[in-house]
């Protein structure tokens, strides 16, 4: 009996270290949550992150990144009939036939968060509020998001209108690669000049405590969103760089006070308990295949960039499985992919890069893969592919004079 309970207790001590890890992370008060590299999208923390729970005025997010992929900033927009009845919730009072550019609407839509601005764009993108919705979910598939719908540009309830922290996140790190809209929801304030409808001006604030001087200020804190609804709770997308890192944190369902003390706490721990390192470089050499008899190798470059994020007190132990996917083709198109590159760190797997063929090869010769790394074949196939011309003329003819005179040989036995 005294064997078995010290037995337990090995087990128990053993375990306590990775426990205290997991629990090292500032309380939540949030229902959703989670904290993200912005680099490598991996997660650094997370609370019900594949928890349906309705946006808010988040949803804009999504509303800004639509009207840049459709639209110039100086391009005019007319305002309707719709948008400028439009009473519910935060707006900026517009009027039937004013006229704007879309550099000032978005300023108005992400810091005044004005509900009649989306509503507006809706229509000035799609024609219509639903058919602007639909872009919005074909865009969040395109993204991955697996569990998210939009019914509004706006985020005002509806029960078909919901997302998740993950969801969320993957369209923040979306919207963050845009320089317009991040030096937008890292505007502390702004006016709108007069229109042909408004004689004053219209200033507007932004209401992100983590970018204001505040108690809840945060280091390197550049935006993005905060949202309220009484069905949805505070929300709050908040990203921040620091020493060239970025992170991103989503909160739903939150309460007040609560909100940005999760975000700041969050934020801060995700720099100080965590690095992140550019492993990989798009359009790097990651490999080459070989072609058979000759001394040609043609490379294969990194697709994109590799970020990985961990542990400051743990050491990364880098490892790679390379995977060629192709097998016997005709010739190789610069920029075709062949296969892709596996990264682990003590095993566990931390990302997949695709890799490209660095140039072209037309049909000829019998080429096979071998990586470079320790010099190992990893895995073996057959492409008909041969040098150009112009740079391996005598190489190709001297493969092909072997494969001619082999064949005669046989023949004359």
């Amino acid at each position: 009996m005294k064997k078995a309970l010290l037995i337990l207790l090995i087990i128990y001590l053993s375990i306590r270290p990775v426990e205290a890890f997991a629990a090292s992370h500032p309380p939540v008060v949030a229902d959703g949550a989670v904290l993200v590299d912005a680099d490598s999208g991996q997660i650094l923390y997370e609370k019900n992150k594949d928890t349906k729970f309705y946006p808010a005025s988040t949803t804009k997010i999504m509303t800004a990144l639509l009207v840049l992929e459709h639209c110039k900033l100086d391009d005019k927009v007319i305002i309707g009939k719709k948008p400028s009845s439009f009473i519910d919730g935060s707006k900026i009072y517009l009027f039937l036939d004013e006229e704007f550019t879309v550099d000032q609407l978005l300023h108005a839509l992400l810091i005044a968060s004005a509900n009649d601005v989306a509503l507006a764009f809706a229509e000035h993108v799609a024609g219509s509020e639903a058919a602007f919705a639909d872009l919005m979910n074909k865009k969040a598939e395109q993204l991955g998001c697996l569990n998210t719908h939009f019914a509004n540009p706006h985020g005002l309830y509806d029960p078909a209108h919901y997302t998740t922290a993950y969801d969320l996140s993957l369209i923040a790190r979306e919207a963050m690669k845009n320089e317009t809209f991040r030096q937008i929801v890292n505007t502390k304030s702004y006016s709108i000049p007069p229109t042909n409808k408004q004689p004053e001006q219209r200033p507007l604030n932004t209401n992100d405590m983590l970018i204001l001087n505040t108690k809840y200020h945060v280091d390197g804190a550049n935006g993005i969103k905060v949202g309220y609804t009484s069905e949805a709770g505070h929300s709050f997308v908040g990203s921040a760089y620091r020493n060239g890192r970025e992170l991103i944190v989503v909160l739903l369902h939150d309460k007040k006070p609560g909100l940005f003390e999760d975000a700041s706490s969050l934020l801060n721990y995700g720099f100080n308990d965590f690095s992140t390192v550019k492993e990989l470089s798009q359009n790097s050499e990651v490999t080459s295949i070989r072609v058979t008899d000759s001394e040609t190798q043609i490379p294969l470059l990194a697709k994109e960039d590799l970020y990985y994020t961990y542990p400051k007190d743990e050491v990364p132990d880098i490892s790679k499985n390379i995977i060629i996917t192709a097998s016997a083709v005709t010739s190789i198109t610069k920029g075709e992919k062949l296969g892709y590159a596996e990264y682990f760190d003590h095993g566990k797997k931390i990302g997949t890069v695709d890799l490209l063929a660095a140039g072209n090869l037309n049909a000829t010769l019998l080429s096979s893969y071998k990586s470079d790394e320790n010099g190992e074949v990893k895995k073996s196939f057959n492409i008909i592919a041969s040098i150009p011309a112009s740079l391996f003329l005598l190489a190709g003819s001297f493969a092909l004079y072997k494969i001619f005179s082999s064949r005669k040989r046989s023949m004359n036995n």
